[in-house]
């Protein structure tokens, strides 16, 4: 097992005597809650053996270019076209077994419309992928040495960047980030924070996210649930953090209904 992988079973052993949460996990493997949800059943039905990387042992994409990536992008574009990128890769991982996070920037930031990239028969032109992708990260301030760089290696704020590259290259209508900066560092969250007020301007944006004060330092509406059950629902300009924390908390105000 690699290092980060007896790190992950440390803590789902953690997980299960009970000496942590699903939610510390996260904050201390710098995941989403939904990866380690992943984790957590990969674990429970599998034991160590769950949380191993299956792709271990074998060439990486870049290693198997003539072969590997062109069949993971014709699986996208006749299999998983609507998908949209996060879920597309996640088939493809679950699916296939192709990891695209061992794929380069260039490749992530274009996975979302390949058709732009693309020739006759669905090649990739690899002027035009250069081209975007250099576009997106210049634009979104990436971090990166090239383009040839294994998203894996960049920095957690560089790698929620080139996701939400993903969305700016794709031109969807409507974008949904889950705890956008789970894991990231302050400068980083900023970054972040300013990416997604520029493509609310001309999309549809809706932020899922556990921080309070993420949602109310960004977002127009504000939507808190309760067990499952909306309890406010106010533009930001018409609430203060401290409502919003409330009901977030307890379902309602101190003596209402919703939080008896």
């Amino acid at each position: 097992m690699s290092e980060k992988e007896i790190k992950r079973l440390e803590k789902m052993g953690q997980l299960e005597r009970k000496e942590i949460t699903q939610k510390m996990v996260a904050e201390q493997l710098a995941l989403s809650e939904r990866q380690v949800k992943r984790l957590w059943k990969a674990y429970q039905e599998q034991g160590a053996a769950g949380l191993v990387n299956k792709s271990r042992g074998k060439p990486s994409h870049n290693q198997l270019n003539a072969e590997l990536r062109p069949r993971a992008m014709n699986l996208i574009l006749e299999k998983y076209r609507d998908f949209g990128p996060t879920l597309a890769t996640e088939k493809l991982r679950e699916v296939h077994e192709i990891q695209i996070s061992d794929e380069s920037v260039s490749f992530n930031l274009t996975l979302s419309a390949l058709e732009k990239v693309s020739m006759v028969l669905g090649l990739i032109n690899p002027g035009r992928e250069s081209k975007a992708a250099k576009k997106i990260v210049d634009d979104l301030q990436i971090k990166t040495p090239d383009l040839g760089q294994k998203v894996g290696f960049l920095s957690g704020g560089n790698q929620q960047k080139v996701v939400i590259g993903k969305g700016f290259y794709a031109d969807s209508d409507l974008y949904i980030f889950e705890e956008p900066t789970v894991g990231v560092d302050v400068g980083a969250k900023s970054s972040i924070y300013k990416l997604i007020r520029q493509l609310s301007q001309d999309k549809t944006v809706i932020v899922v996210s556990s921080d309070v004060e993420e949602v109310y330092g960004i977002c127009d509406q504000a939507i808190v649930l309760f067990k499952g059950k909306v309890v406010l629902q106010k533009p930001v300009d018409q609430t203060r953090l401290e409502e919003m924390l409330l009901y977030g908390l307890t379902g309602g105000p101190i003596g209402g209904k919703n939080g008896e």
